[in-house]
């Protein structure tokens, strides 16, 4: 595994790995700042429980949206855009965007996703 799980969040580790249901659950506000997570540390102590942090947590600065494009998890991109899109513009340390990470990964359906419907600007002629 990249990086370390002192590094990531629950909300990261679920959408590295594709887990859109844990998405899902993780994302709601109650488990944003801590509050929640007690629950599930006890429920499995063996996994550091800290606050899904916003801005970008870690060495690597990385949003779950952004471990979810580096991995190519088209559903978990979409629904963090769709649901918490201030994470679209974020950057990693190497200041990659989800776009990049999604090509480095060779997701060609998350490419045209975030090339067509995220990143994507009409221009007039």
């Amino acid at each position: 595994m990249r990086g370390s799980l002192r590094d990531e969040t629950p909300l990261d580790i679920a959408a590295r790995y594709g887990h859109l249901e844990s998405v899902k659950i993780l994302s709601r506000p109650e488990f944003k700042d801590g509050e929640g997570l007690q629950d599930l540390s006890l429920k499995y102590p063996g996994i550091p429980m800290t606050p899904n942090a916003y801005p970008p947590f870690g060495n690597k600065k990385m949003t779950p949206l952004l471990h979810a494009a580096e991995q190519g998890q088209l559903e978990v991109v979409a629904y963090l855009y769709n649901n918490r899109g201030n994470q679209i513009d974020a950057k990693n340390s190497n200041k990659h965007d989800a776009l990049t990470l999604a090509s480095y990964a060779g997701s060609e359906p998350l490419v045209r996703y975030l090339d067509e419907f995220i990143f994507s600007t009409d221009y007039e002629v």
